[in-house]
């Protein structure tokens, strides 16, 4: 088309500059557009790449939870082996060891359901006393567990873990380990 348009201007030579010029900004016009082509055909790549590939498990952060970002027994493990964390205490608070631990299936080999009929416990760092969405039923069913401190006297270095129906935070399904312990 450019080509056309030349071929119908009247021939003027001291218009050679600026017919150069346009033809220059023509060639790199028409570069752009063909990269954006290849930018557009990427985006609709990577948009479909991320319709398609399943979602991963969360790895969301809660102050209540015992640990956060689990999804395989090796999490679970060096959980257990930082020395930094209670998480220790609290399995030995449930008779549970790290051989018990590594003991367990890489991945979780059993779903419980709060509607299941049976009365499943979830353990959790914070009281139920804290949240205003839970019904006070749960509450008062909560049973706190100490994990810390049981043979001092002073109460600071007292720590707990609170056990509760699993049933508190609704009906729903979650994915679980189901293993045995050695001293029980």
């Amino acid at each position: 088309m450019f080509k056309k348009l030349v071929a119908n201007l009247p021939f003027n030579p001291s218009l050679i500059n600026q017919v150069g010029f346009y033809s220059d900004r023509l060639r790199q016009e028409k570069g752009v557009r063909r990269m954006s082509f290849v930018f557009m055909a990427l985006a609709m790549a990577v948009q479909s790449l991320a319709v398609i590939s399943p979602p991963e498990k969360s790895l969301a952060y809660s102050n209540n939870h015992i640990m956060n970002g689990i999804q395989t027994k090796t999490d679970i493990v060096l959980h257990f082996l930082n020395p930094s964390s209670d998480i220790t205490d609290i399995f030995k608070r449930f008779n549970l060891t790290i051989d018990d631990v590594s003991n367990l299936t890489e991945e979780p080999n059993d779903t419980v359901s709060s509607n299941s009929g049976q009365d499943w416990r979830t353990i959790g760092r914070n009281s139920l006393y804290g949240y205003s969405d839970i019904a006070d039923q749960y509450k008062a069913n909560q049973v706190p567990i100490q994990y810390r401190g049981q043979s001092t006297s002073s109460a600071a270095d007292d720590s707990y873990v609170y056990a509760r129906q699993l049933r508190a935070w609704g009906v729903k399904s979650y994915d679980a380990w189901r293993g045995t312990s050695a001293a029980t």
